[in-house]
């Protein structure tokens, strides 16, 4: 029966692609010999790989997806250790035609857990992110959604490890209700935010205020954020800014190093301690500032700069630019 779906990839009609679909989802249901890797996983792969007709890409790259998404046991170790990484080099090849579906493709596996890990996650985000700035629609919404599987499938806050090839800031944000008649506003007293992190810094934000930073050193970057806050009745908004100052990038299970933020509590509230790891938390990469490219010279020299005879002296998140000479010789100079 797979083999017939196989010819019937190359079908023009849209109503055909959908059937083949349906049918590889209802077979992946209900079968599990033989195995998932010999009855999906290898036909599907192969037609993918070696044909270069962008409507078999599409319609294996679809099919292939159903068919994890549908499978009662899918054989999540060889999609780990080896769909995934040929999908990946895949997806930045010029044979691949099929990019939307492929990130569909890669979406699913991730959701079956065929991503759980630091070293796959390290390759995998920065893969697909760089996918985030195409030009067409529906590649950059698989990317999305493919981005929103990987979220959804890690237990803990956002790990800074997925973005590390992309940006070294990382916004994640929650929000609080308080009720006006809870007992530590009535009494006046401030709950305390802990904050617990893998490294290197971070500054934290409550109803957009600055409420502290905290860092590792280079000998150890693990580090615990404590201050207290103040709430407000009604909703109150806390964002954390975490950075990281150079990665590991070589040298035993350096990718198990990881970095950022691990668990969010407030004690104190109502003589409780909150704990908000499991908040709903939305996330964003980049501050600001990179997203107007500052740090490089079209946006640098585009922007509207004020000058100023002094730096201003605790304002959270602003950028400077100074003009300097540069010091006689060829040496090597420091900043």
């Amino acid at each position: 029966m797979i083999a017939t779906v196989l010819r019937r990839l190359r079908d023009l009609d849209s109503v055909v692609r959908s059937a083949c679909i349906d049918v590889v989802a209802e077979i992946s249901s209900r079968i599990t010999r033989p195995s998932f890797t010999v009855a999906f996983l290898r036909p599907f792969m192969d037609a993918l790989t070696l044909e270069q007709d962008v409507n078999v890409q599409i319609g294996a790259s679809l099919c292939l997806a159903a068919a994890i998404d549908a499978a009662p046991v899918p054989d999540v170790e060889s999609l780990r250790r080896i769909t995934l990484p040929r999908l990946g080099k895949l997806l930045k090849t010029d044979s691949c035609k099929a990019k939307a579906p492929l990130l569909v493709l890669i979406g699913s596996v991730v959701s079956v857990g065929g991503a759980s890990s630091r070293g796959v996650m390290s390759w995998l985000v920065p893969c697909v992110v760089e996918f985030l700035g195409s030009e067409d629609w529906n590649v950059r919404k698989a990317c999305a959604e493919a981005l929103g599987k990987v979220s959804s499938m890690e237990k803990d806050l956002a790990s800074h490890h997925k973005v590390m090839y992309t940006t070294d800031y990382l916004w994640h944000t929650t929000s609080i209700l308080i009720g006006k008649n809870d007992e530590f506003l009535k009494k006046g007293s401030e709950p305390v935010l802990v904050i617990e992190s893998k490294g290197h810094a971070l500054h934290a934000f409550v109803n957009q205020k600055y409420q502290g930073t905290a860092y590792g050193n280079g000998s150890h970057s693990p580090f615990t954020f404590k201050n207290p806050i103040s709430l407000k009745a009604g909703k109150n908004e806390i964002a954390l800014l975490s950075l990281t100052v150079g990665l590991q990038t070589a040298g035993p299970f350096y990718e198990f190093v990881g970095a950022g933020v691990t668990t969010v509590k407030i004690n104190g509230l109502n003589n409780k301690t909150i704990d908000l790891s499991s908040n709903a938390w939305t996330y964003k990469i980049r501050v600001q500032g990179e997203h107007q490219r500052l740090h490089l010279v079209d946006g640098l020299n585009n922007t509207k700069w004020t000058s100023t005879s002094e730096a201003p002296k605790g304002q959270a998140l602003t950028w400077y630019k100074a003009t300097v000479d540069a010091p006689p010789g060829d040496e090597p100079v420091g900043f």
